[in-house]
């Protein structure tokens, strides 16, 4: 009995380590992981250029789906280079890559659909491969943060709706 004791003592003292090290790991913010990740560091420099790094740093629980570097190289240049250039273009992208609360992979894999700051709906799906999101493969498990979940995706999540495509190529010139 005595043994059994030792060992359970130990089992628990053993997740206690790991989990103090599992919460030294983990960065503060979705900012902090934004800019620590190697995959987004175009989305860092352009979050830091517009201010939106603030944004992702506050005390807000959110989920991003952030665009890794290879996804923004797929884009058009002048969209990218829009993203750049106006504010509210990259506000617009963001908010439709995010949605609020923290959802952990479990908890992605439960939703037919989410809902984004931008106010449209992602269809979520999984299989053997993975979870989708807007149609667009989770590119890993998820970095926790003190303030949410981060997901890298290697293409922008392109909404269903055409609307929001015609306004973010419209461009500030459009009537």
């Amino acid at each position: 009995m005595n043994q059994r004791l030792m060992r359970a003592f130990h089992a628990l003292l053993l997740l206690v380590l790991l989990g103090a090290v599992a919460g030294q790991e983990q960065p503060a913010t979705i900012a902090d992981a934004l800019q620590d990740t190697p995959e987004t560091s175009v989305l860092a420099a352009l979050f830091e250029e517009s201010g939106l790094l603030e944004e992702f740093a506050g005390p807000v629980r959110l989920t991003f789906f952030a665009p890794t570097d290879t996804a923004l190289d797929r884009l058009d240049p002048a969209v990218l280079e829009m993203m750049r250039r106006d504010r509210g273009v990259l506000d617009l992208v963001i908010r439709h890559h995010t949605a609020m609360g923290a959802s952990p992979l479990q908890a992605l894999r439960g939703l037919d659909a989410l809902t984004t700051l931008e106010g449209t709906h992602l269809l979520v799906s999984h299989d053997g491969f993975g979870v989708r999101i807007g149609g667009v493969r989770l590119a890993n498990d998820g970095i926790a943060t003190g303030n949410g979940m981060l997901y890298l995706v290697d293409r922008v999540v392109v909404p269903a709706s055409g609307w929001l495509i015609k306004d973010l190529l419209a461009g500030p010139d459009a009537p």
